[in-house]
């Protein structure tokens, strides 16, 4: 199985080098648990490392908001955009009618091969019954994959849900290839947030919680040792 390393310091030796090649991977966290930096750190370094262009879709913040985040963390995101390696685009999600054949031009047009959904809660927020939400996702789901894309799509945990629910429906973590979930609790401790792999498909993954630090660098995962 081919793996995709996210560069993020201390992540890929958890799932045997990276996310697996071709595979839709859920990040779950509640509020202000650092998914979102997840994701653009995992862009950043697909671009300025590895060279594969990224797309970011957002639901929730609007592109500048973002930016200014990447800044901050000297993720600068300007110059690749300039030359067409990677692109945010904001999807207003009663605006925009046919989201997957808007996102599927999207990734043809730049060629990417990372790509990042934040977040399936608003999105799925946008369609009326139970039905149309597992379609919506299964259907998105189906079109990264087909595209060959490695893709990490967010999703809040509802509060008081506990780890035992993952995602705002209950079906996007049967939907995924893996899922990262991301907790924080106050406690004293040098680590606020902990962050533990719960699944990932023909994968011998690492299963411990790990705490998580967001440094003016990023996000960095630490050995228990």
């Amino acid at each position: 199985m081919k793996k995709i390393p996210t560069g993020i310091p201390g992540f890929d030796e958890l799932v045997g080098g990276g996310f697996n090649e071709r595979s839709v991977n859920l990040i779950a966290a509640g509020p202000g648990c650092g998914k979102t930096l997840l994701c653009m750190q995992y862009l950043w370094n697909g671009v300025s490392k590895y060279d594969e262009p990224g797309l970011f879709i957002s639901f929730e913040e609007n592109i500048e908001d973002l930016k200014k985040d990447a800044n901050a963390m000297g993720w600068h995101f300007d110059e690749y955009e300039r030359h067409n390696k990677i692109k945010f685009v904001y999807f207003h999600p009663y605006e925009v009618r046919d989201i997957h054949r808007e996102l599927e031009r999207l990734i043809t047009s730049i060629g990417a091969k990372r790509v990042v959904i934040d977040s399936t809660s608003v999105y799925g927020m946008t369609l009326e019954t139970t039905f149309e939400v597992r379609k919506g996702l299964f259907d998105l789901t189906l079109i990264l994959k087909r595209l060959g894309c490695v893709s990490l799509l967010t999703t809040e945990v509802p509060e008081g849900g506990g780890v035992s629910k993952l995602s705002r429906f209950g079906v996007e973590e049967f939907l995924a290839d893996s899922i990262v979930l991301i907790t924080f609790e106050s406690m004293g401790g040098e680590f606020s947030r902990s962050l533990i792999i719960r699944k990932m498909r023909r994968t011998k993954n690492d299963d411990d919680i790990h705490p998580l630090e967001i440094s003016s660098h990023g996000l960095k995962v630490h050995s228990l040792q």
